[in-house]
């Protein structure tokens, strides 16, 4: 992931480092912060890719099997 920086505009007031806090927590802060969700939204893009991948390899091999099925079979 990529490196996450610090909001630190909102100055030395209470005012502005209770801000600060709230803007911290929200972003990178628990389970229900921009981070974590955005985290989330990673894993299932990468499941789905997996799965899709995994999808195109079956259609290949199922492909290739039912062409060989429908092949004519040499006398003996």
């Amino acid at each position: 992931m990529a490196a996450q920086g610090r909001i630190s505009g909102f100055g030395t007031l209470p005012s502005g480092i209770a801000l600060n806090a709230k803007y911290t927590e929200l972003t990178s802060g628990g389970s229900g912060s921009l981070t974590a969700m955005l985290q989330g939204h990673i894993e299932v893009a990468m499941k789905l890719a997996d799965t899709f991948r995994r999808m195109g390899e079956q259609y290949v091999e199922t492909d290739e099997a039912v062409a060989a099925s429908l092949r004519p079979t040499e006398p003996r």
